[in-house]
């Protein structure tokens, strides 16, 4: 065990499990004591002068070690978009072991253009190792659009009302019988609007945009003299 006294490093415990520490001022002292895998402890020593204390047994909680996740996918979505607690999950580490945020619950989503998403609950227990049944996704029945943007993190609306969701993002249920509108804002660019229906038996559409930069507003040589002039 790692010993620190009053912010310094002055050793360890060794294999005895104790350490002499001395010469010591009279007055009050802190020891913090490390170890790897375990919660420190910081101890409050006070000593009267020529006083030997002998200070101890502690002990170190053990922390609690993080529980791993293997996500699962059929041959057939190994490109579906996972996210895990609202994060997406790079292609790389889907079927690698994910560490999870301790003792809570975190929703993993998996989706895919033109399939409904398949949505779990995963249990972050410590110290498990939990692997996904096989996941595959059952293939729509109502309308889809993919949106995404250049730069992404674009806000998204749908017939005027805002989503949940920035860009990238896939928007599910929609009437096959109807049309509609989407918007894609960010700040610093001009918006962008697409208009769009199902026909043909189609329940997909993308949207993909390269967002322009808004240009800066800037006055006129000599506008702002004339306005000064003028009283504006």
């Amino acid at each position: 065990v790692a010993v620190a006294l009053d912010g310094k490093d002055v050793g360890s415990t060794g294999a005895r499990g104790a350490i002499l520490l001395h010469p010591l001022k009279a007055g009050k002292h802190e020891v913090v004591l490390r170890a790897k895998g375990r919660f420190d402890r910081k101890v409050e020593l006070e000593l009267k002068p020529g006083q030997v204390l002998l200070a101890g047994p502690f002990s170190l909680k053990v922390k609690p070690k993080p529980s791993t996740l293997v996500i699962v996918l059929s041959e057939m979505f190994r490109d579906a978009q996972v996210r895990l607690a609202g994060k997406i999950v790079p292609t790389i580490k889907v079927g690698q072991p994910l560490l999870l945020p301790l003792n809570t619950k975190v929703e993993l989503r998996v989706g895919m253009l033109g399939y409904d998403d398949h949505v779990e609950t995963i249990d972050t227990s410590h110290d498990k190792e939990i692997k996904t049944q096989l996941i595959a996704l059952e293939e729509a029945v109502m309308g889809q659009v993919s949106v995404d943007s250049v730069p992404p993190g674009a806000t998204i609306f749908l017939n005027g009302k805002k989503r949940d969701c920035v860009t990238p993002c896939r928007i599910q249920y929609l009437a096959l019988h109807k049309r509609f509108r989407v918007k894609v804002a960010l700040d610093g660019y001009e918006p962008y609007t697409e208009r769009f229906g199902f026909k043909g038996g189609r329940k997909t559409h993308t949207i993909d945009t390269k967002l322009k930069k808004r240009e800066k507003a800037s006055l006129a040589p000599g506008s702002m003299e004339t306005a000064v002039a003028d009283g504006k």
